[in-house]
């Protein structure tokens, strides 16, 4: 779920530093007339342990989040009927969103600490419906919904709704996905239709059965180094051969291949495994993931799109989430795109992977 950045938003615009170690809160509210359970934390306890993994993870290190936790429900002035939102929005949109956040800021900052946080994530009562799918207010819309506490300024903040309490949906990847956006990574295609590369970023879906994060999003978020990128042109491209290193890997070695088709359009190889963070699929995500980038298109559009190889059937996965084909390339597949010839030599702990031009 996204609430629409402006136009114009470029390809990881630094909003906040994707660097070093952030705060992040974690409050429970609920409302006179709609309490919230015992030991609220326990039920996010994990969510919390897999969102700060995943971000160590992508940045190669480099982006740690502290939570902050308020382990007592703090009760919101009013009704939980005055605070009933259908559908996600901006708050500059939404009236109601822009309410229902200022005044859970405001009562929350009486009892909780904001010192140095970047970013608050509310839980409402287990098995609420006055929040159908999900709230979320970012950086450029803070004269709308009011991120001012005692302590400073927040800088965005999330509710999940009903939508997050369906079984395989996951907090983490929801709060990840939003962070993502306040950081500067943008949303790959659309928030509300499905499109190629929904089931293999989650800037695209965060319920799609791979939960990874582009090797380009990585590497133009200064996530990945320059020494772990192949970039060859065209018109100069010969025949190499190329050892990629799982994207995940915690290894020296070439982590994405890329080659500039033109001054806007690149075709992009990384080796991909399974990881905690996805669904299970009938044929395990392991592979070489190719796409094409095109850089005239940003966020919210298909500025990335996936190549697959040709007859594979459709799949489900164990999340709920559209069925989709497998894309990943393995020992022995090959094609052809745009005059580059792709063939993966091997495939085991990495991959190896034959580029040339095809004429």
């Amino acid at each position: 779920m996204l609430a629409p950045l402006p136009s114009g938003f470029p390809i990881v615009a630094p909003l906040t530093p994707r660097s070093g170690t952030v705060k992040w809160a974690l409050v429970p509210i609920d409302f006179k007339d709609l309490p919230g359970e015992a030991n609220p934390i326990s039920r996010v306890e994990d969510q919390m342990k897999l969102l700060s993994e995943w971000y160590y993870i992508v940045s190669g290190g480099k982006f740690k989040v502290e939570w902050v936790v308020s382990d007592k429900w703090i009760t919101l002035p009013g009704l939980s009927t005055e605070y009933k939102i259908p559908r996600s929005e901006s708050p500059g949109r939404s009236p109601e969103i822009a309410s229902f956040a200022k005044r859970a800021i405001t009562q929350t900052d009486i009892y909780f600490d904001y010192t140095n946080v970047q970013t608050v994530n509310f839980i409402l009562p287990q098995g609420q419906t006055i929040v159908t799918e999900t709230l979320q207010g970012f950086p450029w819309e803070t004269a709308s919904w009011g991120n001012v506490t005692k302590e400073g300024s927040l800088a965005s903040f999330t509710v999940a709704g009903a939508f997050f309490d369906q079984p395989t949906r996951t907090y983490w990847s929801y709060w990840a996905h939003e962070f993502a956006h306040v950081i500067g990574i943008p949303h790959i295609g659309s928030s509300r239709e499905w499109n190629p590369f929904n089931g293999l970023d989650l800037a695209s879906g965060q319920d799609g059965p791979s939960r990874e994060l582009t090797g380009w999003l990585r590497f133009v978020g200064d996530w990945l180094p320059d020494e772990k990128v192949y970039c060859q042109e065209f018109s100069s491209l010969g025949n190499p051969e190329i050892t990629l290193v799982p994207l995940n890997d915690n290894e020296e070695g070439i982590k994405l291949a890329v080659i500039a088709l033109s001054e806007s359009r690149a075709l992009i190889l990384e080796s991909r495994r399974v990881t905690k963070f996805g669904c299970t699929t009938p044929t395990p995500g392991n592979g070489v993931l190719a796409y094409i980038y095109d850089a005239k298109l940003g966020h919210g559009s298909d500025f990335v799109i996936p190549i697959a190889p040709a007859g594979r059937s459709l799949e489900w996965s164990s999340c709920r989430h559209a069925p989709d084909i497998d894309r990943l390339l393995r020992e022995g597949d090959k094609f052809v795109v745009e005059g580059v010839s792709i063939e993966v030599l091997l495939h085991g702990k990495y991959d190896r992977i034959k580029i040339s031009r095809s004429n």
